[in-house]
């Protein structure tokens, strides 16, 4: 019989791994008020141009892509949480919407 040790160490080296490879989700609020339906969506560092909005009759998609800080080589680093990469988030909307009235905006 063959043992196979595991420590804590390697195993939590190899989730962040995987972590690091999912593409980055996009945190949202939805709700209604009496005349329409509101969507907010978290993206900073992204400029409006760099976002991509897809609706359909009962979904809505958003798209864009944080870029890495090119500005720092990789000796200069301390500490980097922040991730760079696609990030997309769809939604199945609970109503049916007429897409060519969806409307975005920045809000700062």
């Amino acid at each position: 019989m063959t043992v196979a040790r595991l420590t804590a160490l390697s195993d939590f080296v190899s989730l962040r791994d995987a972590m690091e490879r999912l593409p980055l989700t996009v945190p949202v609020d939805l709700w209604e008020t009496p005349d329409a339906y509101h969507l907010r969506a978290d993206l900073p560092g992204l400029a409006p141009e760099e976002i991509e909005i897809n609706a359909t009759s009962d979904t809505i998609s958003i798209a864009g892509e944080m870029k890495a800080q090119a500005n720092i080589s990789d000796e200069g680093w301390l500490r980097q949480e922040r991730r760079a990469g696609k990030l997309q988030r769809s939604l199945t909307l609970p109503i049916q919407i007429e897409p060519i009235k969806i409307n975005a905006a920045d809000q700062k």
